[in-house]
C-alpha cells in the first residue's frame, strides 16, 4: 500500500467516525448537555481530516522533488489572501508551480469556489496540547406542527414553509394569524408541536452534522485534485 492509499484510508476512517458520531447523537437527544463521547468523536474527525490534508500536501511535495523542510509544512488554510501568501512564504512554497499554488488557493475560505466553513477545520483540527475538547451545545427548532382529531383525521405542516392567510380554518377551527396555529383546541382535538434537537459548536451557528459532512466532502475533493 502506497502513501496515497494510506491517506485515502484515513479519510474513510474519518467517515466511519462520522457515522459513529451520528449514532451517538441519536442516543443523546434527551440529555441537557452534550456528552463526552460526542465531543471526543467530533474532535477526532476534525483532527483526522486536518492530518489527511497535511499528509497529502507532503506526499505531493515529495513526488515533485521539493527540497525544503517538510517538517515545517502543513496544508495552508487562511481567512484571506494576505494571510495565505504570508503562510506560503513562511513554508517556502512560493516557488512551486503557479498552477499548483492557484489550486491550493482555490480551496481557501476566501476563494469564490472555496468552502466558507473550511477555516473551522483549521481551528478545531489543531493537535496543540493547550487545546481541550471541542465544546458543543444543543438547540432545538420547531420543525413540524400536527393538528388532529380522535377520528383519525388530521393535518401536519412545517412552520418555516407554510404561512396561513386570513380566513383559514382547519377541521372547523380558525387559524390565529399571529401564532399560525389553531385559535383553540376542542376536547376531541389535539395540537402537537414537534421539535428537532440540533448539535452545534459552541462558537458557531451551524449544525454539526451539516458542517462535518461539508468538511469531509471538501477534504475528499482536495485529495483527489492534489493527487492528480
Amino acid at each position: 500500500m502506497n502513501e496515497g492509499q494510506e491517506i485515502s484510508s484515513q479519510v474513510e476512517r474519518a467517515k466511519k467516525l462520522f457515522g459513529d458520531l451520528k449514532n451517538e447523537m441519536n442516543k443523546d437527544l434527551q440529555a441537557e448537555e452534550v456528552n463526552l463521547e460526542i465531543r471526543n468523536l467530533t474532535e477526532e474527525i476534525f483532527v483526522k481530516l486536518r492530518i489527511c490534508l497535511d499528509k497529502v500536501l507532503i506526499y505531493k511535495l515529495k513526488a515533485i522533488g521539493f527540497k525544503g523542510d517538510l517538517s515545517k509544512v502543513s496544508f495552508p488554510i487562511s481567512k484571506n489572501k494576505l494571510d495565505f501568501d504570508s503562510l506560503m512564504k513562511k513554508m517556502r512554497l512560493t516557488d512551486l508551480n503557479q498552477d499548483f499554488i492557484k489550486l491550493l488557493e482555490s480551496f481557501q475560505p476566501f476563494s469564490i469556489d472555496g468552502n466558507k466553513y473550511f477555516y473551522i477545520l483549521h481551528e478545531k483540527g489543531s493537535k496543540e496540547k493547550h487545546h481541550f475538547l471541542v465544546k458543543e451545545r444543543k438547540g432545538k427548532i420547531h420543525s413540524r406542527t400536527t393538528f388532529s382529531n380522535m377520528n383519525g383525521g388530521g393535518i401536519s405542516w412545517t412552520p418555516d414553509n407554510v404561512r396561513f392567510g386570513g380566513g383559514v380554518s382547519i377541521m372547523g377551527v380558525p387559524i390565529n394569524i399571529a401564532t399560525q396555529e389553531p385559535a383553540y383546541v376542542l376536547p376531541h382535538q389535539q395540537l402537537i408541536r414537534h421539535y428537532d434537537i440540533l448539535f452545534k459548536l459552541e462558537d458557531y451557528e451551524i449544525e454539526l452534522t451539516f458542517l462535518l459532512n461539508s468538511l469531509v466532502k471538501t477534504t475528499e475533493k482536495i485529495i483527489r485534485e492534489v493527487l492528480k
